[in-house]
């Protein structure tokens, strides 16, 4: 496993104490995202006390209402938004978790970025996620809208080091021996060789 060493510099730019965990998201503000989950599941896990802060990175066309919602459950102080940032690769290795919440995504390419960031993911059980995250082995996957079930995913992952271990080791690996340039180029090759074979076009 890669080792990527944490610089702090999310706790130095938005004065987080250092003792906080930061939670954090990528994406676009978009309705398959289900950002309303993601709130929600900040509003359970901070009733229950966890020493944590919330990150979201990105923009998009329901951002205001996002924020909107955060501000009506009452959590400004809780969730960061940090807009559209060129620094992505540099802010998810300063993620403590990465909770993805999308309910409906192809694959979910944002998650293999955690895996080469040494970042724990509790991810939505939905669409292609399952295919790159492995309950369990990789990361813990959680029931679509449901917040509770990711608040106690996150709980249990966020306070384990040894969990966090397992998945960050296996999370690379998959990463490594499924998901680099070298491989899905073999891997398209391979089909277009099979397609021309069969189709008799050489």
């Amino acid at each position: 496993m890669l080792t990527v060493k944490k610089k702090g510099f999310l706790h130095k730019e938005f004065n987080i104490p250092l003792e906080y965990k930061i939670i954090g998201n990528v994406s676009a503000f978009s309705k398959v995202k289900d950002h309303y989950t993601w709130v929600n599941t900040v509003e359970e896990l901070y009733r229950r006390g966890l020493k944590a802060k919330y990150i979201l990175i990105g923009e998009g066309s329901l951002e205001l209402e996002i924020k909107n919602y955060v501000k009506f459950k009452g959590l400004e102080n809780e969730i960061i938004f940090a807009g559209f940032r060129d620094d992505i690769h540099k802010c998810i290795p300063e993620f403590d978790l990465f909770l993805f919440t999308s309910k409906s995504e192809a694959t979910g390419g944002v998650i293999l970025e955690s895996y080469a960031c040494n970042v724990p993911v509790v991810a939505a059980r939905a669409g292609g996620i399952p295919t790159v995250l492995l309950d369990n082995v990789t990361g813990l996957l959680a029931e679509v809208g449901n917040p509770s079930d990711f608040a106690n995913k996150v709980e249990v992952l966020i306070q384990n080091s040894a969990m966090q271990d397992k998945f960050k080791n296996n999370g690379y690996e998959f990463l490594m021996t499924t998901s680099t340039r070298l491989i899905i180029g073999t891997k398209i090759l391979a089909v277009l060789e099979e397609v021309i074979n069969n189709n008799n076009l050489i």
